[in-house]
């Protein structure tokens, strides 16, 4: 289940940021309706800003 949301919000923020659209309104819009999610809440905003650090071990979602 983590790597199946983990993958959804980044490919959802990839998407959004090659659309160019506003980042800080794409964050509260899906963070609060059907997609919220812990993963989206805590890691949206460094993803988007590209602060990539270890969250998870690769090894338990393999």
């Amino acid at each position: 289940m983590i790597a199946g949301i983990a993958a959804a919000v980044t490919e959802a923020l990839a998407f959004s940021k090659k659309l160019k659209l506003p980042t800080n309104q794409l964050l509260e819009v899906l963070g609060g309706g059907a997609t919220a999610s812990w993963f989206m809440a805590h890691r949206g905003q460094s993803m988007l800003e590209e602060r990539l650090s270890e969250g998870f071990k690769l090894s338990l979602l393999l």
